[in-house]
């Protein structure tokens, strides 16, 4: 495995790790990564259940394995809520925001909002969350 595909593994790995932990801070990359990971792995389950559903209706066989996605989808959405909340609040806290801000995730395009607010340039000084997030594998913060 190369090193970056091996850090991209450390970094959503940590994030579940800490899935319950809300205070601290989480770097854009492990933010990132977490999302990129979760949605692509949320889609295969969609694609693979809408596929079924819409075009092997002449083979019931296949029609109900592929409806039978919807149950390790549901459960990938709701086990992987937790720690997708947790990152979102500790990269808030990283880029210098409050956590609370995460409940825009409830409101009707907060999503856009939150990826502005998540995307912006963490504080290389320590913050009122804490200093700068170095994970076991790095030297000094930011090296990815």
């Amino acid at each position: 495995m190369s090193e970056k595909m091996h850090n991209w593994y450390k970094l959503y790995k940590h994030s579940w790790n800490h899935c319950s932990t809300f205070s601290g801070r989480a770097s854009i990359a492990e933010y990132w990564v977490f999302n990129i990971i979760y949605f692509l792995i949320f889609l295969i389950f969609i694609a693979i259940a809408a596929w079924g559903i819409m075009f092997a209706e002449d083979s019931p066989l296949i029609n109900n394995i592929c409806r039978l996605f919807a149950i390790p989808m549901s459960a990938h959405f709701m086990v992987g809520i937790l720690p997708l909340i947790s990152v979102t609040v500790r990269r808030l806290h990283d880029a210098n925001f409050s956590g609370i801000l995460a409940l825009l995730m409830l409101v009707p395009g907060g999503w856009l909002v939150l990826i502005v607010l998540c995307s912006q340039k963490a504080k290389t000084e320590a913050n009122q969350w804490g200093t700068p997030v170095i994970y076991p594998w790095q030297k000094t913060p930011y090296s990815h």
